[in-house]
């Protein structure tokens, strides 16, 4: 059997030798290790974005800095550390042809934020100074690569019926999350202190999207089980 084309953004951003883009490579582990063959995608302008979506079965969108203020419709903020436009523009229209498409989708912390933005959601911009419930901590405050703590999907939900259990733990280094839930969504997860954790793109075939990484979870079982589906739905 032939693996199927998963498609994964990259990011896009400057060092001392200038614009890179690039991808943390625990992405494309994830993807092999569930059965797909990984493809790149760099930042893209809309008019390319049909062209790859056409050669691929399924795409990834990853984790990265924050969603444009301007996106936001808001000024800049000091609470925001945003992407470069580049970036912003081609994952929206990602997003975009993905949902014309109906295309199998899985979204990872900042591509969960942008599937929510894109349906008119909201964002907390920071939780340590926006966020009244402390008593979970949603990244390491030693900046260590990140906290960990339970999610409670919802019961029925597309999420506990991947996972085969409604509980499981997971880690987290967001400062940024789900404030008001985009129309046609859904939730299918929380946190202990009532975070979104995961949503789903109701009117399409498979489209959800997690706030934590379950790309850096190499052998748990619930981790894997995601990109595994993903891989499952993109080969039908």
């Amino acid at each position: 059997m032939s693996k199927p084309l998963i498609g994964i953004n990259c990011d896009h951003f400057t060092d001392s030798t200038g614009q890179i883009d690039g991808l943390r490579p625990d992405y494309w582990r994830a993807i092999e290790h569930a059965g797909g063959a990984p493809v790149l995608i760099p930042p893209i302008g809309p008019e390319t974005v049909d062209p790859v979506l056409d050669r691929l079965d399924a795409v990834l969108l990853t984790g990265g800095d924050d969603i444009r203020p301007e996106r936001l419709g808001m000024a800049s903020s000091p609470l925001i550390h945003p992407m470069t436009a580049d970036r912003d523009r081609s994952d929206f229209a990602l997003i975009e042809a993905i949902q014309k498409r109906r295309m199998p989708a899985l979204g990872i912390c900042l591509g969960c934020q942008e599937l929510n933005v894109a349906h008119g959601g909201t964002l907390w911009l920071d939780l340590d100074a926006e966020y009244d419930n402390h008593d979970l901590k949603h990244r390491d405050p030693n900046n260590r690569p990140g906290a960990f703590h339970t999610v409670e999907a919802e019961d029925g939900s597309v999420l506990s019926h991947i996972w085969g259990t409604r509980e499981g733990r997971v880690n987290s280094r967001h400062h940024q999350a789900i404030r008001e839930v985009g129309s046609g969504l859904r939730v299918l997860a929380r946190s202990g202190d009532g975070i979104v954790e995961a949503i789903q793109l109701v009117d399409h075939p498979f489209f959800i999207a997690v706030q934590w990484h379950p790309e850096n979870l190499a052998g748990d079982p619930l981790a894997e089980k995601l990109f595994e589906a993903l891989v499952k739905h993109a080969l039908k």
